[in-house]
């Protein structure tokens, strides 16, 4: 399509041929338009993925504020830092390995068994039956799922190593 300008422009002068180009104006418009719905899409996912993650970050952040004292307890009863921190990362790897199955469950029923299909044209979007409404298994969908996964993860294992770092009294007793 780059080059179509330059090769009609050509036949015009060497041959004095004119081609039609409304067929190949719509596919350059259709290109275009292409293009910028994949970098919108682009945007939309990657601001998406930091919204889960800053709340989940910020709930999980919330969640292990209000449990110091229990912390500080456990460490005051002798547990490592080492174990608490595998503990309630693995805790709130399950969490929100859970919350993501459950959506992305969620968009497989709606989007996989052609269910998004039919609300397009409920609400007035024509839709050809040979284009494909719904593709969960992408690259972008697997750093997706791994972006969702391992952030908060990462979070957690950072806000516990900087909670655990004080001693057992600091924890118990709110001193910072």
């Amino acid at each position: 399509l780059d080059s179509v300008g330059a090769f009609e422009r050509e036949l015009a002068e060497t041959f004095s041929v004119s081609v039609d180009m409304d067929a190949i104006e719509a596919k350059n418009n259709l290109n275009l338009f292409s293009g910028l719905a994949r970098i919108l899409a682009v945007f939309l996912i990657v601001f998406s993925v930091f919204s889960v993650t800053s709340f989940l970050t910020n709930l999980m952040s919330s969640h292990f504020e209000r449990i110091k004292q229990n912390l500080g307890t456990f460490k005051a009863f002798g547990l490592s830092t080492k174990s608490l921190i595998s503990s309630y990362s693995m805790i709130s790897l399950k969490f929100v390995g859970m919350a993501l199955v459950a959506s992305f469950a969620t968009a497989f029923a709606i989007g996989g068994t052609g269910i998004l299909g039919y609300l397009l044209v409920l609400v007035g979007v024509d839709v050809e039956t040979t284009v494909s409404t719904f593709d969960f298994f992408t690259p972008m969908g697997g750093v997706t799922i791994l972006s969702i996964l391992v952030i908060p993860y990462l979070f957690v294992l950072r806000t516990l190593k900087r909670l655990l770092k004080a001693t057992p009294g600091d924890l118990i007793y709110h001193r910072d």
